[in-house]
Order: C-alpha cells, then sequence, then structure tokens
C-alpha cells in the first residue's frame, strides 16, 4: 500500500498489499474483540492487538469487505491514526500510481517501533 505525497513529490511506502478478510467473519470471536463502533454510518469491529510495548486498534468493517475504517497504532510514547474520512460507493477508478520515486521512511519508522 502506498500514499501519495504530493508536497514531497513521492510514494510513502505503508505496507505489502494483503487479502482483506471475508464479510462473514465473526469478528466477536477473533482474538483481540474489544467492541464495536459506527463509523461514517458503517459498523465496525475494534480488533486490539499488543506486542513487545506497541499496539494496534483496528476497527474493521465487514461491509466493505473487511477494510479498517481506522488504525490507531502506538507505544504509551505516541501514536498514529489513520481513519477514513469518506467512503463513496461504487466501481473504484483504476489510476495508475503516480511515477515518482518510492520512500521508505514511513514503513521503516514503523517497524522500528
Amino acid at each position: 500500500m502506498f500514499a501519495v505525497d504530493q508536497k514531497n513529490q513521492k510514494l510513502d511506502y505503508l505496507s505489502g498489499s494483503t487479502a482483506r478478510p471475508l464479510a462473514d467473519i465473526d469478528w466477536r470471536t477473533q482474538p483481540g474483540f474489544a467492541g464495536e463502533e459506527t463509523i461514517l454510518g458503517y459498523k465496525t469491529y475494534l480488533i486490539h492487538t499488543e506486542n513487545e510495548g506497541n499496539y494496534t486498534d483496528s476497527y474493521m468493517c465487514p461491509d466493505l469487505q473487511g477494510y479498517p475504517l481506522r488504525v490507531i497504532s502506538g507505544n504509551g510514547r505516541s501514536k498514529t491514526i489513520f481513519e477514513v474520512i469518506q467512503v463513496v460507493p461504487g466501481e473504484p477508478s483504476f489510476e495508475s500510481a503516480p511515477n515518482l520515486p518510492v520512500s521508505m521512511e514511513k514503513f521503516d519508522e514503523k517497524t522500528r517501533q
């Protein structure tokens, strides 16, 4: 997964592509299930994970093929929040990524935490 950094004219590598869970998973039985929340009108299931002082709270949305609408990660000293601000139903546009240099800086910071 990449994010376009228009200001610095680069692509930020964030993570590898992963298959999304199916909508029929019973999220309440998943390890780390910590509650439910509505985000942008969609029901989400909060999955909390911890590893060596780091935590991640993922708000998984079954109606959107298990895509997380909010992900909060941190380590007690700092936290990062990624949140969807709009969902536009319909067919996705398959625009190619802009031809910009790729930066691994954000990914490397995330893996060092």
